[in-house]
C-alpha cells in the first residue's frame, strides 16, 4: 500500500481491531486474540481479491465474532472472493454459499453449504433411538439410580417408525430408583446440529406435586410428549441429567440419544431447501381482504 492509502485506512483499521489504547505496545508484546484482531482488520481493510480467513472466529468476543461476520459479509458483497476456514457450523452457513469439508487433508464433499454441513453432522452423530439395561447391574448410573431404557420414538397410532416433522415424538426414560423416600425426576436438554440448545424441560415442569413427593425404591418410567410439526429437520442429541429434589444433578449422559428428524412432507411453491430456524412449527395464520381497490381510486 502507498502511503496515502495507509493513512487514509489507518484510522479505520485500528478502530475495527479495538486497539487504540495500545498502539504504542509493540505487536510482539500483543495476546494471540490482539494479533488475530489486527492481522483480520489490516487484511480485511487492504480490499484484497481474495480474503483467506483461518479460524478467526475462535477468539474474541461475540460482539468482535459478529464484526467480522458483517466485514466478510461486504467483502463477498463487492464481489469479492471470502475463503473461510473454520469449524464454527452456524458461521459457515450464514456467510457461505458453498463448502468444502476437508478430512483428514482429503476432499470428503463439496456443494451447497446445507446439503454439505448435513453430511458432515451425519457422519460425526450415529443415530441411537433406543438404549437399554435389562440387567441393573450392568446399568449405567449409581447408587442412587440406575438407567434401565432410553428410546425416542413416534407417538402413538402412528403407521410408521421414521421420525420426520409432522409426526409426535415421545422421549421414553426407565430408571431404578435405589434410594428409599428420594424424590427424583429426569431433565431432557435437546441439541440441534449447530450444538444450540433447542429447549429444556423436565418432568417435574407440570407436576407441582411432585416437588415434595417421596418415592419408595423400584422401577420407573418418565415419557415427555414432544408435539407435532415442533422440531426442524436434520440431527439432533437429548442429554439426560437425573436431578434429586428438584436441583442437585445425581446423574448426567449428554448424549442419551441421537436422532435425525427427516422433513417427507410435501411443499408448495418452488423451494425444497432446509428452512432456516432452531425449532419449525406449523403456525396459524388468518389472510383477509380489508379493502378492496387501489387507494388512488378513492
Amino acid at each position: 500500500m502507498k502511503r496515502a492509502e495507509i493513512d487514509k485506512k489507518f484510522k479505520e483499521i485500528v478502530q475495527f481491531a479495538e486497539v487504540e489504547k495500545f498502539l504504542d505496545t509493540p505487536v510482539k508484546r500483543y495476546s494471540s486474540g490482539m494479533y488475530v484482531r489486527l492481522a483480520f482488520s489490516v487484511a480485511a481493510h487492504l480490499e484484497p481479491e481474495i480474503l483467506l480467513v483461518d479460524e478467526v472466529l475462535a477468539v474474541g468476543d461475540a460482539a468482535f465474532q459478529k464484526k467480522c461476520l458483517g466485514k466478510m459479509g461486504d467483502v463477498a458483497s463487492q464481489g469479492r472472493t471470502v475463503l473461510f476456514v473454520s469449524h464454527n457450523m452456524i458461521a459457515v452457513q450464514n456467510l457461505c454459499e458453498r463448502v468444502f469439508w476437508i478430512n483428514s487433508g482429503k476432499l470428503e464433499k463439496e456443494g451447497p453449504t446445507s446439503e454439505v454441513v448435513s453430511s458432515y453432522f451425519s457422519s460425526t452423530y450415529n443415530s441411537q433411538t433406543l438404549k437399554q439395561w435389562p440387567d441393573i447391574k450392568t446399568a449405567p448410573g449409581n447408587d442412587s439410580v440406575k438407567i434401565s431404557k432410553m428410546q425416542i420414538r413416534p407417538g402413538k397410532n402412528q403407521n410408521s417408525d421414521l421420525i420426520s416433522m409432522d409426526v409426535p415424538l415421545e422421549v421414553e426414560i426407565d430408571y431404578w430408583n435405589l434410594v428409599p423416600d428420594a424424590n427424583i425426576h429426569i431433565c431432557l436438554h435437546l441439541y440441534n446440529e449447530q450444538q444450540i440448545v433447542v429447549f429444556s424441560t423436565a418432568s417435574i415442569d407440570n407436576e407441582k406435586s411432585a416437588i415434595n413427593r417421596k418415592m419408595a425404591p423400584g422401577l420407573y418410567r418418565s415419557i415427555c410428549h414432544i408435539p407435532a410439526n415442533f422440531l426442524n429437520e436434520g440431527f439432533h442429541r437429548i442429554s439426560l441429567l437425573v436431578l434429586r429434589n428438584t436441583s442437585k444433578i445425581i446423574y448426567k449422559d449428554d448424549s442419551a440419544l441421537v436422532f435425525e428428524v427427516l422433513d417427507l412432507g410435501s411443499r408448495p411453491g418452488s423451494w425444497y431447501g432446509k428452512e432456516p430456524g432452531i425449532v419449525r412449527p406449523f403456525l396459524s395464520w388468518n389472510n383477509m381482504l380489508l379493502d378492496q381497490g387501489f387507494p388512488f381510486d378513492k
